[in-house]
């Protein structure tokens, strides 16, 4: 049996602080940002929970100067990647170990539509934002609505044949 192994992250969350776009030596773009994610439960004396994790993440090339233009403060943001450790050496020389997110998929949610883009229809997304440090939201041009999926109608099942009137010994095959 061979050994299975996944390193696959999926977070949800909003942009913490503005996010930090850089070059490499070999002009690579690379975007680091805070992503925080907030889980809410209930305890067992009824009380609502909040929990909230920050999450560093890091995305690569094209996607990371496209998201730069499109990410401010408190954005919505769907990353998906791998999660990654790795070392560096600080300005005093101590070694230092942090964990990211490797964002291979990285979506805007807040994000106008562009004409001509495939968008799922904007939810009203419930997140733990106090409403002083939300935002502005970008004005969006009116949209048509796409057409509704029709699912294909159900056929009448075919007429069932009456009832015979057939007595037991007439069905014998003999």
């Amino acid at each position: 049996m061979q050994n299975i192994s996944v390193n696959k992250a999926l977070i949800i969350g909003v942009v913490d602080g503005v996010p930090d776009l850089r070059y490499t030596q070999n002009n690579s773009a690379v975007l680091n940002m805070r992503v925080i994610t907030t889980e809410t439960y209930v305890k067992r004396d009824g009380q609502t929970m909040e929990s909230k994790a920050t999450h560093s993440v890091v995305v690569w090339g094209q996607k990371a100067e496209s998201l730069k233009n499109l990410l401010q403060p408190n954005s919505r943001v769907l990353i998906e990647g791998r999660i990654r450790n790795r070392s560096y050496d600080d300005n005093t020389g101590q070694k230092k170990w942090v964990t990211e997110i490797e964002g291979q998929t990285a979506i805007a949610l807040d994000a106008p539509v562009q004409q001509g883009a495939y968008a799922q229809p904007q939810q009203n997304y419930h997140h733990s934002v106090p409403p002083q440090q939300t935002a502005p939201q970008p004005q969006q041009a009116p949209q048509t609505a796409a057409p509704q999926y029709q699912p294909p109608q159900q056929q009448a099942a075919p007429p069932q044949p009456a009832p015979s009137t057939v007595t037991p010994e007439d069905d014998l095959p003999f």
